[in-house]
């Protein structure tokens, strides 16, 4: 990051360089009844303001605001000008005039006044109607899953810079973005100028989190679109304030749900109602929702099923700013299912969840889009994953010091987890990488993905290494947008299964070199791979390759959501695993301190289990922050640091199956572990009951859960105490 801005700052002081600034919207939802200029030419520097009617094309509503402007922070205008000072100067002199209008900033608010993008999407799996009327028990209730900030790194910055005709004529466009291969099409569209010639160079996004996607998309258009028109480098940085403005937040969910059970906490039937705030312009909702609807299952085989998603179209940008967004919202959905339906039963949570696991014994167990689950697997893992971390006992153990303690209370939770590894779209089922050997044996890596600083450079070193059998210091490997010009077919980081795509797509490019070798018969006895490489230039093998992957199993393009039931193949497999956390809960502050996280995932053994449980720990601490940061109506987002860790830690693969795998293949992925945090909340339930021992009470606590929402639950349960208390004292001390 600290290269990337000294550098872009050195080509900002360049003599030919200009400065942009945008002009925001200070409202949610507007009219734009008027604009002018004023006296904005007396401003020294300035250079130039672009409106929505400047832009030829149908690319004028993307840059700029028209008639209307539909979320705080749109861009109105952009300002060129010599300095950044100067920019200012003119946007103070510009009239803007704005007619407000009543802004629909949430879900619910969305609902009522039926705010819908596009129609429902339905996924159902035999009769839920006719098995809810048929319940013992008939029960229902809702969830909200806030939205938060993302946690981005460094400021939003861009610059352009116009190509001479001896490089080729065109444009250079420098960005932080997920993904170059999207920034280079939308300055393209933007700018007339083919893909071939348009050149983007991403930077660093070690640390990110997320939102910087269409972010990113927006900031590159401004100042290539700029560029363009003045015909000189331009470059334009949000301050924090617009940064914060023109970032996607994550995808708020309101779910409502009615579920049939008997008494003992065996579901027969489930409905489930979902609405996704899909923002005023994005791009990913769709992608999100339909996660969001794969994964709400759980681990969980529910033999009447029916849930329903919609989208809500809000004043507000949403975007894809977290791992496993939609499947992590479909995991927080069914575990507070069923979490409810075993508090009203006065059932443990375990059991019940054990009761309605996939089952072995349907031969197979199928989602209700009709792909097989591992259930024997899943089975064994909770098994072996609760008799590690001495759940029963460790209960046993909290529930005495609850009674000892009035202040403060623990609660532990177990929880399972399936998520569905691999992206929804089909554009996101495949991965390419480069791979050269040179001369003198060493070889270069490029990745056709950005490289967001969590070990996948170091993993491939490791890869070709072991293929090779070639030193990894004598191996280079790159992300994408360390390759000077981006990386045709560039892999999305954030919702997929970039880390084992990627690996497949390395590993026919070295099957490639190594085919083209053996053709040229190359001898290997004795010889060093040096020697070796000498012989093959000498004999015309190719020794570069670009390898290619894709998952041409699963299905293309789109899906068919209706009534009907689905029956393919959606994902390339299953992340299994089972988090166990113990909490503990200040009634005086509504502060929670996770004390313990025991955190288990199936996984083969391949040399890569430190690496693995890296990769767990830090999207697991993701989804802790998400669980118990404010939502965006508090505070924004911020990673848990140090003083949030749980105390005791403990991250274990477990290997049930007992075989070895081929190579660094591995169903693990990463990403589904930011959902294993379900378990901070479940725990944080647990805690909140523990006030009221032996009574059957469900306590309502949204996500995300801060100190303010747990205090709100800590007063309703109270609140229901005191409730049932006195109705005991009016019937006589009878329950």
């Amino acid at each position: 990051m600290d290269a990337f801005m000294k550098d872009s700052r050195e080509m900002m002081a360049d003599e030919l360089g200009l400065q942009a600034v945008l002009l925001t919207s200070p409202h949610a939802s507007a009219a734009l009844v008027g604009k002018s200029l004023g006296k904005v030419a007396e401003v020294e520097g300035f250079v130039a303001a672009y409106f929505c009617e400047d832009v030829e094309g149908s690319c004028g509503n993307s840059l700029f605001a028209e008639s209307k402007v539909e979320y705080v922070g749109q861009a109105v205008a952009l300002i060129v000008a010599a300095t950044k000072e100067a920019c200012h100067e003119a946007i103070e002199k510009i009239e803007v005039d704005y007619h407000s209008t009543p802004a629909v900033l949430d879900v619910v608010h969305a609902q009522a006044v039926r705010s819908l993008q596009g129609g429902a999407r339905c996924l159902r799996q035999g009769d839920a109607v006719r098995g809810l009327e048929d319940a013992e028990v008939l029960l229902q209730g809702s969830l909200s899953v806030g939205s938060q900030y993302p946690l981005s790194g460094g400021l939003l910055i861009a610059h352009a810079v116009p190509l001479d005709e001896i490089s080729g004529g065109g444009m250079e466009v420098r960005v932080p973005a997920e993904n170059l291969d999207e920034v280079r099409t939308a300055v393209s569209q933007v700018t007339g100028l083919s893909e071939s010639r348009v050149r983007v160079i991403g930077m660093d996004l070690a640390g990110s989190s997320g939102g910087r996607g269409q972010e990113s998309i927006r900031i590159a258009q401004w100042v290539a679109f700029a560029t363009m028109k003045t015909g000189r480098a331009v470059s334009l940085e949000l301050d924090r304030k617009q940064e914060a403005a023109l970032t996607g937040k994550r995808h708020a969910v309101e779910a409502k749900y009615k579920v049939g059970c008997d008494e003992s906490g065996v579901i027969s039937a489930l409905e489930i109602d979902l609405h996704l705030d899909s923002g005023a312009e994005d791009g990913c909702a769709v992608e999100v929702l339909e996660r969001l609807l794969l994964s709400v299952d759980g681990a969980y085989g529910i033999e009447n099923f029916c849930v329903k998603g919609s989208l809500c179209r809000t004043h507000a940008l949403t975007g894809k700013s977290i791992w496993a967004e939609g499947s992590a919202q479909g995991v927080f959905v069914i575990e507070a299912i069923l979490a409810s339906v075993a508090r009203r039963l006065g059932k443990s949570v375990e059991s019940v969840r054990e009761q309605n696991f996939y089952r072995a014994s349907k031969s197979p167990a199928l989602t209700p889009y009709g792909q097989e689950v591992d259930a024997a697997l899943l089975s064994r893992l909770w098994i072996a994953s609760l008799a590690s971390a001495e759940f029963y006992s460790r209960r046993q153990v909290i529930e005495q010091w609850n009674q000892k303690n009035h202040a403060a209370k623990r609660g532990i939770a177990a929880v399972p987890i399936k998520i569905g590894v691999g992206d929804v779209s089909m554009g996101s089922h495949q991965a390419s990488a480069w791979l050269q050997i040179y001369g003198d044996g060493s070889a270069q890596v490029r990745l056709g993905v950005v490289d967001l600083g969590e070990g996948l450079c170091e993993r491939v070193r490791r890869q070709v290494s072991e293929f090779f059998q070639l030193e990894e210091k004598l191996i280079a490997v790159s992300g994408g947008q360390q390759t000077g010009e981006g990386w045709g077919d560039m892999l999305s980081p954030y919702g997929t299964a970039a880390q084992e795509l990627m690996a497949e797509a390395v590993r026919d490019a070295c099957e490639q070199v190594d085919q083209q070798m053996g053709e040229c018969s190359v001898e290997s006895e004795g010889e060093s791979f040096a020697e070796r490489i000498a012989q093959a230039r000498r004999k015309g093998a190719k020794l570069t390759a670009v390898g290619f992957h894709r998952q041409t199993h699963l299905t293309d393009g789109a899906l068919p959501w209706s009534d009907e039931k689905m029956q393919m193949k959606v994902f390339d497999a299953y992340f299994y695993g089972v988090a166990v956390v113990e909490i503990e809960l200040d009634a005086f502050s509504g502060e929670v301190q996770v004390l313990r996280a025991d955190l288990f995932a199936e996984g083969k053994k391949g040399g890569l289990e430190d690496w693995q449980r890296a990769q767990i720990l830090r999207a697991y601490m993701m989804g802790q922050g998400w669980v118990l940061n404010e939502d965006v109506k508090q505070q924004p987002y911020a990673v848990p640091g140090l003083a949030q860790a749980p105390a005791d830690f403990a991250i274990e693969l477990l290997d049930l199956e007992g075989q070895e795998s081929e190579g660094l293949r591995t169903t693990l992925d990463a990403q589904a572990a930011v959902a294993m945090a379900v378990a901070v909340r479940e725990a944080v339930q647990e805690a909140l009951l523990a006030y009221a021992p032996g009574l059957k009470l469900d306590v309502g606590l949204p996500l995300p859960a801060g100190p303010v929402e747990v205090m709100r639950a800590l007063r309703e349960v109270t609140e229901k105490v005191t409730k049932l208390k006195l109705e005991q004292k009016k019937s006589g001390g009878k329950p």
